[in-house]
C-alpha cells in the first residue's frame, strides 16, 4: 500500500523488516548462511547456522530478503537445527499461509467478475508465483497483488464491478518519479496494481506489456482462480523487474527465478528470452540475473551471452556484489533523507546503468524511456522538442552513469565488506 495513504496498515516503507539501516552489519559467516539456506531448501537437506552467526540478527535478514517463508517450510520439514529460526520460520510461514489464502479469495472475486463481464485479465509476480510456482503459499510472501489487464478502461471497470477504493498515487515521492502506467485500488484490503498498455512507454517493462499483452492476460474461461501466464513472458518480466525496479536488491527474486525454470523448464524458451531482451537492449540483465543463479543456487538454469567486451566496471557486477546485497545497498525502500535523495539519483539514471551499450545517438533505448519520462507528462511524444531532448539525455546522462558507475566501482573496493571482517568471497557472484 502506498505512504500517502493514511489508512495503509500493511505499507512495506513502513515495516522495518523491509530496510537494512537499522540492522548491524551481518558478518561473512551470517552472509554465507543466508545462501546455504537458499540451496539446503532446494536440495533437501539439513541446515543450520555457523557458530559465528547471531541467530537473532540472522533472521532479521532472512525477513529482509523475504526467505522467512523458506525458513518455515524447512521447520516443517524437520530440516532447520536452530530453535529460533525455527520457530520464527514456522510462524513467518503460517502467517504467509493465511495471507494467500485471503489473496486466492480476493482474486477469485476478480476473476469471476472478470469471466462474467468477459474482461481479459492476468496475474503475475505474488500470488501468482506462491500458487502456480512454488505450488505453497507459505513459502512466498508479498504485499500486494499485481492484476494486468487488455486497456485502462478495462482496469476501471473492473475496479468498479468489484467495488474498489481507487487511490490517489503520489506525485512527490521518489518512488513514484516519473511517468507510471498503473492504476491502484484497495479491493477487499488488498492494494491491486492494475496495469495495461499505453502508446509511449517509458519503461522496458511496459514494453514488453505492449508486445506481449496477448500471453499476460486471457479470459479465465477455465474458472480456476488465477490464469497461468506464459512463463517466458512471466520469466522475463521477473528479471525486468528486480533489476529495473530494485537493482537486484533481495535475494528471494533470484529464488523466483530458480524455481520457476525447475516448474516450467520445459515451457520457457531461452531463445525468445534472450531474443526479447536484446531488442529491449536488457539482454545483460538476464546474463546477470540467470548466472548469479547458477553460481549461487547449484543451479542448471541455462545462460545468456553476456554483451560488450568490457564488463568489469559495469553497473550490474556492482549491485550483485555478496556485501551491496545483503545488506540492501541500492534497494529503493530507504527512508531516510540522505538516502531518498540518492534514491531520486539511481531512478533518473537507471535505464543508462543497466542498459546494454548502444549507439549514444542510434537506437538507444535508454535514451527513449528518460525522455518519455520527463515529457509525457506534458504530452509531448515525438516532435522535433522530443527527439532534442533525447539527444541531450542521452549524452549527458551517459557520461554521468559512467562516471557514477566507476565511483561506485571503487568506493566498493575501499568498503569494508562485512562488520570488520575481511571477506574472501566464497560465493561466486559475477
Amino acid at each position: 500500500m502506498r505512504p500517502d495513504n493514511n489508512t495503509n496498515n500493511f505499507d512495506r516503507r513502513q515495516n522495518p523488516s523491509w530496510l537494512a539501516a537499522h540492522l548491524p552489519r551481518l558478518n561473512r559467516s551470517g552472509s554465507e548462511d543466508l545462501f546455504t539456506l537458499i540451496t539446503a531448501w532446494l536440495g533437501n537437506r539439513l541446515w543450520s547456522p555457523s557458530k559465528n552467526t547471531d541467530p537473532k540478527l540472522l533472521w532479521n535478514y532472512i525477513e529482509l530478503h523475504g526467505l522467512g517463508g523458506i525458513a518455515g517450510k524447512m521447520t516443517q520439514l524437520e530440516n532447520i537445527d536452530c530453535d529460533y529460526i525455527s520457530d520464527c520460520g514456522w510462524e513467518r510461514y503460517l502467517a504467509n499461509t493465511m495471507h494467500h489464502a485471503r489473496a486466492l479469495k480476493t482474486c477469485k472475486r476478480i476473476n469471476d467478475i472478470a469471466n462474467s463481464k468477459n474482461y481479459h485479465v492476468g496475474i503475475m509476480k505474488g500470488p501468482a508465483l506462491a500458487e502456480h510456482v512454488y505450488k505453497d503459499g507459505g513459502v512466498r510472501s508479498y504485499s500486494d497483488i499485481d492484476i494486468y489487464t487488455d486497456s485502462k478502461k478495462t482496469a476501471q471497470s473492473l475496479i468498479e464491478a468489484v467495488n474498489g477504493n481507487t487511490l490517489t498515487r503520489s506525485t512527490n515521492k521518489h518512488h513514484r518519479f516519473g511517468d507510471t502506467l498503473k492504476i491502484d485500488a484497495k479491493i477487499d484490503g488488498w492494494i491491486c496494481e492494475f496495469t495495461y498498455p499505453r502508446n509511449y512507454s517509458s519503461d522496458p517493462m511496459y514494453d514488453l506489456i505492449n508486445e506481449y499483452i496477448d500471453q499476460i492476460v486471457c479470459n479465465n474461461t477455465n474458472q480456476t482462480i488465477l490464469n497461468s501466464v506464459d512463463p517466458t513472458i512471466h520469466m522475463i518480466y521477473l528479471i525486468l523487474h528486480m533489476v529495473i525496479g530494485h537493482f537486484y536488491s533481495r535475494l528471494i527474486w533470484f529464488v523466483d527465478i530458480e524455481i520457476l525454470y525447475g516448474e516450467y523448464k520445459s515451457k520457457i524458451d531461452f531463445d525468445k528470452i534472450e531474443n526479447i531482451l536484446s531488442k529491449l537492449q536488457m539482454a545483460n540483465a538476464a546474463h546477470y540475473v540467470l548466472d548469479f543463479c547458477k553460481s549461487n543456487f547449484e543451479s542448471s538454469i541455462p545462460q545468456i551471452a553476456l554483451r560488450g567486451s568490457n564488463n568489469k566496471f559495469s553497473f550490474h557486477t556492482t549491485c550483485l556484489a555478496n556485501k551491496n546485497i545483503i545488506h540492501r545497498r541500492y534497494s529503493l525502500d530507504h527512508i531516510k533523507k540522505s538516502r531518498i535523495l540518492n534514491n531520486y539519483f539511481l531512478i533518473s539514471f537507471k535505464f543508462f546503468l543497466f542498459a546494454d551499450k548502444t549507439p549514444l545517438f542510434g537506437k538507444n533505448n535508454a535514451a527513449r524511456w528518460t525522455t518519455r519520462r520527463a515529457l509525457n507528462p506534458f504530452y509531448i511524444h515525438n516532435n522535433i522538442i522530443f527527439i532534442f531532448t533525447k539527444h541531450c539525455i542521452s549524452l549527458l546522462f551517459f557520461i554521468t552513469a559512467k562516471l557514477f558507475t566507476l565511483y561506485e566501482y571503487f568506493t566498493n573496493k575501499l568498503r569494508i565488506p562485512f562488520n570488520n571482517e575481511t571477506i574472501s568471497q566464497t560465493t561466486k557472484v559475477s
